[in-house]
């Protein structure tokens, strides 16, 4: 099982440059890990994608569906005032959004109780950068340089 962040799936909906390496990395181990707020991310950016042109409307409602359903199997970090309390505690460390920070509070969280390592799945550079120093392996291991 491996912590899925919202860019990192996000990215797997939206069919962008780096869906091939993370969907092969989906087949190897399916399970995603993640948190409450990542669906409502992935809708978010599905969203904007629609409001630049990059998607239409009736994509942008299978789009929905699809995640909703997808969600449902995902495991989430269910405690969110722990997830919370450590988000802040995170601010204080990293030069983080309050999404990033619960993003990789809620890794934390999962992992602490995880029989093994937890990898994090991301794209965003500040966010890898942070769960690196907070102990977790982060994958992909390089990104493109277009990102």
């Amino acid at each position: 099982m491996r912590y899925w962040d919202s860019s990192a799936l996000g990215s797997l909906y939206l069919h962008e440059t780096t869906a091939v390496a993370l969907r092969a990395m989906l087949t190897a181990d399916p399970a995603i890990a993640t948190s409450a707020l990542t669906r409502v991310e992935i809708v978010s950016a599905v969203c904007r994608a629609r409001r630049s042109g990059r998607v239409t409307a009736a994509q942008v409602g299978e789009l929905r569906e699809e995640v909703a359903q997808a969600a449902a199997t995902w495991l989430v970090a269910s405690d969110i005032h722990a997830t919370v309390g450590m988000a802040e505690t995170l601010l204080t460390r990293h030069a983080l959004s309050a999404a990033d920070a619960l993003q990789l509070a809620a890794a934390l969280d999962i992992a602490a109780g995880a029989p093994r390592p937890l990898a994090f799945v991301c794209l965003d550079d500040r966010l890898r950068a942070a769960a690196t120093a907070e102990g977790l392996t982060v994958l992909p291991a390089h990104l493109p340089a277009n990102l």
